[in-house]
C-alpha cells in the first residue's frame, strides 16, 4: 500500500504520460548508468576524466541492468523506481525475520510488523531513488544475516557493504570496534567467529578507499572530498555548528521533537514525545545480555557513527535526512519493546496511548506521501527546461554547469563540465581557487555554453552574469542558458 501510494504521487506530478521524482541525484545515477552501457564507466559525459563522484560504487551497476534490457530515456526512472519498491519491500521482510528471531515479545513482534512501513520519512527517501533504498535493504539483510546466526552470510554483507555506500564502512567500523573489545579481560559479550575473520571486511573498507585512489588520485569519494564544516570553516566554527546539528538530530530522533526554521517537516518524522517516550522505555526494559549482545552493540555505536558524521557534514535537515534514515529500524525496535511492555501491564489506557501514536504515524505518512507529490512537481519543472535546452543546443556541443548537473542525463551525448569538480575532476581545485581561474589559465577546458542554475551569480565577484554570454534560454527557479563569450 505504501509503494502504490508513492507510485501514485510520482505519477500525478508529472503532466503527462511518464513518472516524476523528488531527488536530483536520481538523474546522476540514471546519467552513470547511461555511461556504463555506453562503455565509459565513472566518466560523467563524453570528454571528462573518471570519478567517484556518485559515493555508490555498486548502484550505478546495479542501475545499468534496466537500461541495458532497454529502459532508456524517461523508463530507467520507472525502472529505478521499481527496483527501490523492490528494496524497501525486501527489506522490510528482512526486518520482519529479524524481530521474528530477536523480539521474544509476541505484541512487539506485531507492532514492529505495523509500524516499519508506516514511518513516512523512511518510505520518502527510499522512494524519491537515488541509492538509499540499495543501501537499506544491504543493512537489513545485514541485521537478518546476523540475526540467523550464520557467519559467512554475515562477513559476506560485511563485505559488501563499503562498496553500497559509505554508511556502510561506518557499521563495519563498529563492528571492528567491537570484535577488539571482546579481546579485553573480562569483556563477556563478544563474536563467536574468530577475530581474524572480521579483518576482511576491514580489508574491504581499505579496498574502497584504495580503488577511489587508483581511479582518481584521491582516496575519498569526490562528492565529499571537500565537504563538511572542518574541511570548510575554522575549527571553533565547525565545532559549533557540528554541536548544533548533532543537538537537532538528537532532538529528533531521541527527544520527539525536531521541529526548527531549516526543516520544519523534522518535527513530523515521528509523533512528538509520545514516541519519544516509549523508545525510551523500550530502552529501559531491553534485555541487555545474551548471545546478541555484541551484534545489537555493534549496531548502535554504527547508528551513534552515523549521527556524528551526518553533524559534521552540513546537511542535517536536508534531502529528509535521507543519509541517516537508515537507522530508523533500530529506534523504532525499542519504540516496540517500550509499547509492548506498557501494553502487557497498564490495559485500556496503554492501548489507548499505543492506537494514538499509530495513529499519529499513519498521518505522518500521509503527509510525507504528499509532500513527496509536491517535491516531484517542482523537480518536473526543471526537468521541462532541461528538454528545451536540448533542443537549443547543436549537436555535440559542450556545456558548463555550476553546481548540480543532473542535466546531463536529459541531453544528448556530450560533454558536460561540472565546475564543482565532483563529476568533473579537472575542476576540482584548491579551496579559494574558482572555477573561473581554471577556465582563465587552461583554455582547453571551456564550453560552448553556460547553463546557470543559480550558481553563477554566487561565484562572480565582479562581473555580471550578462557579462558571461547572451542569454539564450530562461527557465523556471532562475535558470538560464547562455552562449559562452569568452571574449571578455
Amino acid at each position: 500500500m505504501t509503494a502504490a501510494a508513492y507510485l501514485q504521487g510520482g505519477l500525478a506530478a508529472h503532466d503527462g504520460p511518464g513518472f516524476a521524482l523528488t531527488q536530483p541525484d536520481t538523474y546522476f545515477y540514471a546519467q552513470a548508468a547511461r555511461r556504463i552501457v555506453e562503455g565509459h564507466p565513472f566518466s560523467f559525459s563524453e570528454g571528462t576524466a573518471v570519478s567517484s563522484g556518485t559515493t555508490s560504487v555498486l548502484y550505478p551497476f546495479v542501475l545499468a541492468v534496466p537500461y541495458a534490457l532497454g529502459c532508456t530515456g524517461d523508463a530507467i526512472l520507472l525502472a529505478g523506481w521499481t527496483l527501490n519498491a523492490l528494496f524497501f519491500l525486501l527489506s522490510i521482510a528482512c526486518w520482519w525475520y529479524v524481530a521474528e528471531r530477536r523480539l521474544e515479545d509476541p505484541a512487539a513482534r506485531w507492532l514492529f510488523a505495523i509500524t516499519l512501513p508506516l514511518v513516512g520519512q523512511l518510505a520518502y527517501v527510499v522512494f524519491d531513488q537515488s541509492d538509499i533504498g540499495f543501501l537499506h535493504f544491504a543493512i537489513s539483510l545485514t541485521a537478518a544475516a546476523f540475526a540467523s546466526g550464520r557467519r559467512a552470510p554475515a562477513l559476506t554483507m560485511l563485505c559488501l557493504l563499503p562498496w553500497v555506500r559509505p554508511e556502510g564502512m561506518i557499521l563495519v567500523v563498529a563492528v571492528a570496534g567491537m570484535v577488539l573489545l571482546g579481546r579485553l579481560p573480562g569483556w563477556r559479550q563478544r563474536f563467536t567467529a574468530p577475530g581474524g575473520a572480521y579483518l576482511l571486511p576491514v580489508l574491504s573498507v581499505v579496498a574502497v578507499f584504495a580503488f577511489n585512489y587508483a581511479l582518481t588520485g584521491e582516496a575519498q569519494f569526490s562528492s565529499v572530498a571537500h565537504k563538511g564544516y572542518f574541511k570548510k570553516l575554522a575549527f571553533a566554527d565547525a565545532l559549533a555548528r557540528t554541536s548544533a546539528d548533532a543537538w537537532l538530530l538528537l532532538r529528533t530522533y531521541l527527544f520527539g521533537w525536531g521541529a526548527n526554521a531549516r526543516s520544519p517537516l523534522m518535527a513530523y518524522y515521528f509523533p512528538p514525545l509520545v514516541f519519544a517516550a516509549l523508545l525510551w522505555l523500550g530502552v529501559a526494559v531491553h534485555r541487555w545480555r545474551g548471545r546478541a549482545l555484541a551484534s545489537e552493540l555493534a549496531f548502535l555505536l554504527a547508528v551513534a557513527g552515523s549521527f556524528a558524521a551526518a553533524a559534521t557534514s552540513g546537511w542535517v535537515g536536508l534531502n529528509m535526512n535521507r543519509y541517516v534514515a537508515w537507522t530508523i529500524p533500530f529506534l523504532l525496535w525499542f519504540f516496540c519493546e517500550g509499547a509492548a511492555w506498557l501494553l502487557a501491564r497498564y490495559g485500556l489506557l496503554a492501548r489507548i496511548v499505543v492506537v494514538f501514536t499509530l495513529c499519529l504515524m499513519l498521518l505522518e505518512s500521509m503527509l510525507m506521501v504528499g509532500r513527496f507529490r509536491f517535491d516531484a512537481a517542482v523537480v518536473d519543472l526543471t526537468r521541462e527546461f532541461y528538454r528545451e535546452v536540448e533542443a537549443a543546443l547543436g549537436p555535440k556541443t559542450t556545456i558548463g554547469v555550476p553546481r548540480s548537473c543532473q542535466i546531463a542525463y536529459e541531453l544528448s551525448p556530450r560533454r558536460v563540465a561540472h565546475l564543482a569538480g565532483i563529476y568533473s575532476p579537472e575542476f576540482s581545485a584548491p579551496l579559494g581557487c574558482s572555477y573561473f581561474e581554471i577556465l582563465k589559465h587552461e583554455p582547453q577546458l571551456r564550453f560552448d555554453y553556460w547553463f546557470d542554475d543559480g550558481g553563477l551569480a554566487d561565484s562572480l565577484s565582479t562581473n555580471t552574469v550578462e557579462s558571461l554570454g547572451r542569454c539564450v534560454l530562461r527557465g523556471a527557479f532562475g535558470r538560464s542558458l547562455r552562449a559562452a563569450d569568452w571574449s571578455v
